[in-house]
């Protein structure tokens, strides 16, 4: 049986949720920074970008936060998330400067792939912080809102570069990615605490203690072993799971980073001069961010299944219905409402994880988000391809909605004893009861 300990104060952990949120609007901001940049560095004077080579480049972070994802989750639960957090926002703060310095395409592309590592180790250890401090009854609700930072990041990396492309230039831009080097990490070793589940298995049980007093949570039950495992991911029924999980977190990030990479450019190809260009990716990140905001709460209302299927299919009506004649008008609310699905499908997805697997979120998120992350890699490497091949702009869109409907396929399939229920599997609702 937990421990339930006499709460000190039942206020929300605000402060943690907010440094969570703004490390997690950097992470959207230096992963989308680069699909802004990208019309201006394939004409950088002796670089010779072709759109293989940009998307080779734009892959490489992805290929890093592949790696940051898995590790980042692996090491969580050996040194603590708040630990590997730190690490993850000090290593792609100090790799954006590498961004902004580069002299050559080489060291543009290495840059960018260990700040992919980076970036990869924040989701899921911020993601195991918010979901272990945040109140029961409304976790999915501050972890979507939290993760509605990654398309907000994307809505300042648009409207940035249409302010700076021009001058100081795309440096400026990767500059600004450094940022929380000085912002956040100073705060974010101050104030946040590390997680209530790993003191615990720590044998750290007094700190762990006057922590859950303090923000009014109950102490975890400590394992009979001690030492971290993913093994129960792939044992069972669990393992049906864990692989619905990689499909759909796969399918998501490929159709938001594939589109985030290149979608200005698309819209270039489509014949649109570089000021709507970017405007279509504000659009699309705008839609993110307000779509995560407005689905937050589905989750906990309507269950993970339901929520999940519907943003995917929403991004497959939307991007289908944009390869037909538009006006400039329902262009931009059809990209929004392709980014209100394509941001709501992997957050909501995160969250379907984290409730599923309770015990272990950092471990089952690290793979989910670690194998995912090859959608994105694929992503920009496959319109890259077509951007050479000089195919139609359309079938730009028609790649990225068939993923979007195998992704709400892939959530179909988990299994429902695993993740029925309106916010949390059956393990989950007795937690929150006993709370």
């Amino acid at each position: 049986m937990s421990v339930v300990l006499p709460a000190l104060s039942r206020r929300p952990a605000l402060l943690i949720t907010l440094l969570c949120w703004s490390a997690i609007v950097f992470d959207g901001y230096d992963l989308i920074v680069y699909g802004s940049v990208l019309p201006v560095l394939a004409s950088e004077p002796g670089w010779a970008l072709d759109g293989t080579a940009l998307g080779v480049i734009g892959s490489l972070t992805f290929l890093g936060m592949l790696l940051g994802a898995i590790t980042g989750g692996v090491l969580s639960e050996r040194f603590g998330p708040r630990a590997c957090m730190l690490a993850s926002i000090t290593l792609f703060s100090v790799c954006m400067m590498g961004c902004a310095l580069a002299g050559s395409p080489t060291a543009l592309a290495t840059s960018r792939l260990l700040t992919g590592i980076g970036l990869g180790g924040l989701i899921p250890t911020a993601s195991a912080l918010l979901m272990e401090y945040s109140p029961p009854r409304h976790r999915t609700l501050t972890y979507a809102l939290a993760l509605s930072g990654i398309p907000l990041g994307g809505v300042l990396a648009a409207m940035l570069s249409a302010a700076l492309l021009p001058s100081p230039g795309w440096r400026a831009l990767f500059w600004i990615g450094a940022c929380p080097l000085v912002l956040i990490v100073p705060l974010a070793w101050r104030y946040l605490p590390e997680s209530l589940n790993h003191l615990t298995q720590a044998g750290k049980t007094e700190r762990a203690a006057a922590l859950a007093r303090r923000y009014g949570l109950t102490v975890p039950e400590r394992r009979a072993s001690s030492r971290p495992s993913t093994q129960p991911l792939f044992r069972g029924r669990n393992l049906a799971a864990t692989l619905c999980f990689w499909a759909a977190t796969f399918l998501a990030l490929l159709t938001w980073y594939g589109l985030g990479t290149w979608l200005p450019r698309i819209m270039l190809s489509a014949g649109y001069p570089l000021g709507p260009a970017i405007g279509a990716l504000l659009a699309l990140s705008i839609g993110g961010t307000l779509g995560s905001w407005a689905t937050a709460a589905a989750g906990d209302r309507f269950g993970h299944r339901a929520t999940v299927v519907t943003s995917f299919l929403l991004v497959a009506a939307s991007l289908l219905a944009l390869s037909l004649p538009l006006n400039p008008l329902m262009l931009y609310v059809l990209l929004a409402l392709a980014g209100t699905g394509a941001a709501s499908s992997q957050v909501l997805v995160n969250s379907f994880v984290a409730a599923t697997f309770p015990a272990r979120p950092a471990g089952a998120l690290g793979w989910s988000l670690g194998v995912g992350r090859t959608g994105a890699i694929a992503g920009p490497l496959v319109v890259g391809v077509l951007m050479d091949a000089r195919a139609s702009y359309t079938w730009n869109f028609y790649l990225f909605a068939a993923c979007a409907t195998l992704g709400a396929v892939a959530a179909l399939l988990v299994p429902r004893a695993l993740g029925d229920g309106p916010g949390h599997v059956t393990d989950a609702r007795r937690s929150s009861r006993a709370q």
